[in-house]
């Protein structure tokens, strides 16, 4: 599976290229009213309207500085996620072993090993069942 590899604080997590449209830098951020607070806003990208989610808060991590949203494949959600820099995309990620996987925070995550790196790839089913 190719993933896109991005930061959330000093951690490594990553998509299924399949499920990012496109990357774009932060830009201004409107306020959604009597939105949650993991929302971090919503954008004007292409001639849409996109609510932006803060996926560092969501994941109970110190956000670093923001500089790329990820803006989903709408197949998958109307959704941006707000994220550190991107690493790039990696075409060969294999589970993690058993005696590192506590290194996870995140619950809607799953751990991955790129070479001797860890990467929580996120799991947009789970994420998305937490935003109910």
């Amino acid at each position: 599976m190719t993933v896109l590899i991005f930061e959330l604080g000093d951690q490594l997590y990553a998509l299924p290229l399949n499920q990012v449209r496109h990357v774009e830098p932060v830009g201004r951020l409107d306020p959604i009213p009597l939105a949650p607070s993991i929302f971090a806003g919503a954008m004007c990208m292409r001639g849409r309207v996109v609510p932006v989610l803060d996926l560092a808060q969501m994941a109970g991590i110190a956000s670093g500085d923001p500089r790329r949203v990820l803006v989903l494949d709408p197949t998958v959600a109307d959704l941006g996620l707000l994220v550190g820099a991107t690493r790039g995309r990696h075409p060969d990620v294999h589970a993690l072993p058993p005696a590192r996987q506590q290194e996870l925070t995140a619950t809607f995550a799953t751990p991955l090993l790129d070479g001797d790196q860890c990467l929580n790839i996120i799991n947009l089913e789970d994420l998305l069942l937490q935003l109910d």
